[in-house]
């Protein structure tokens, strides 16, 4: 396997204040890194997948997932198809990639200049300079570096398996149905992978609105009304058969445990679902077993003035402890499982 060290002109954010001034400012610098990317043979990495799905520039646009170290792979895109490695380094070297690549929180905010340090100091040397946070960009970049392959002179990233998004238009009489990946963590910046952006697969998971490959049939059957109009804008080859059928489920279950653990705050709703109120000091998910448990207890609790409250949450609760429930994922019962704890003792 080849590695490849290139060129980024990485963007940071840097305070400051003026001459004699109070109010701290802040402002995007840029400074010249390096990053390490592989390249990887394409019998090593095989495509699994074969999606067309629609975007912001084409109505059919073709994405050859490829399978590598026992995940998808999914092409790079800009406006005008797959990203090759010798626009990647371009891009790399302008700065359009910096942001793209520190993927795990949102930048902070301040005027983008697009400057180096010594050249914006030389510029202004009578501000006073404060905390930057350069290093921990650095670190973020180096980690979405490490989720990038260079593959038959395309560019490749790490974001998961093939997931379908719902996202339903009751305004319209009309349901969305497309392809995206299950990474929920990549923003679309001047290069993007298919599917909606991260708000939506946020909003369509959190709400039980999107499936593995195996649930979508039932799931569109069963979401439909008589004269709901069903526009898939995706659709999709299967070369490998790699699909896990509860993935989806469970992602959708965290996504939705990480929004509820937030409403532990509330007494009342502490005493009505004392599971979840377990979970307000962990500072790890819990494991699938448990959330299953703290998601069934959230859905079947009987304090009427709660259940009004916290209404849509708890539907997407029960939703996807229905769907856990058909894909054989319910936990053991408390017997069983301390029967095979003194059996490992």
């Amino acid at each position: 396997m080849t590695e490849h060290r290139v060129s980024l002109r990485m963007p940071y954010f840097q305070a400051y204040k003026l001459y004699r001034g109070r109010n701290e400012l802040g402002v995007r610098l840029s400074e010249n890194v390096s990053i390490i990317v592989r390249e990887v043979d394409p019998i090593e990495a095989p495509i699994a997948y074969r999606i067309h799905t629609d975007d912001d520039y084409v109505s059919d646009r073709l994405h050859e997932v490829r399978s590598f170290e026992s995940t998808c792979w999914w092409p790079l895109m800009a406006h005008d198809g797959p990203v090759s490695v010798a626009r990647f380094i371009e891009f790399a070297a302008k700065g359009k990639l910096g942001t793209f690549l520190a993927f795990d929180e949102p930048p902070k905010m301040g005027q983008r200049d697009g400057r180096t340090f010594q050249e914006f100091e030389c510029a202004f040397p009578m501000h006073r300079y404060g905390e930057c946070d350069k290093e921990r960009q650095f670190l973020l970049t180096s980690r979405g570096a490490k989720r990038l392959v260079f593959c038959e002179g395309h560019v490749y990233v790490n974001v998961g398996a093939p997931v379908w998004y719902v996202a339903e238009k009751p305004t319209l009489g009309r349901i969305d149905v497309w392809l995206g990946h299950d990474a929920l963590d990549r923003a679309k910046t001047n290069v993007w992978t298919a599917g909606p952006d991260n708000y939506m697969q946020h909003y369509c998971c959190e709400f039980s609105r999107a499936y593995g490959l195996g649930e979508i049939d039932a799931e569109i059957e069963r979401l439909a009304e008589p004269h709901t109009e069903i526009c898939f804008r995706s659709r999709i080859e299967t070369v490998l058969h790699l699909e896990i059928p509860e993935r989806t489920a469970r992602l959708c279950a965290r996504t939705l445990f990480e929004t509820i653990r937030h409403y532990t705050e509330d007494e009342a709703l502490r005493a009505a679902v004392p599971l979840l109120a377990d979970t307000a000091g962990m500072k790890t998910a819990p494991t699938d077993s448990d959330l299953f448990r703290v998601l069934e207890q959230y859905s079947h609790f009987k304090d009427r003035s709660l259940i009004q409250g916290y209404r849509s949450s708890i539907s997407a609760a029960r939703d996807i402890v229905r769907r856990l429930e058909n894909l054989g994922c319910t936990p053991l019962a408390q017997e069983d499982e301390d029967a095979l704890a003194a059996l490992g003792s």
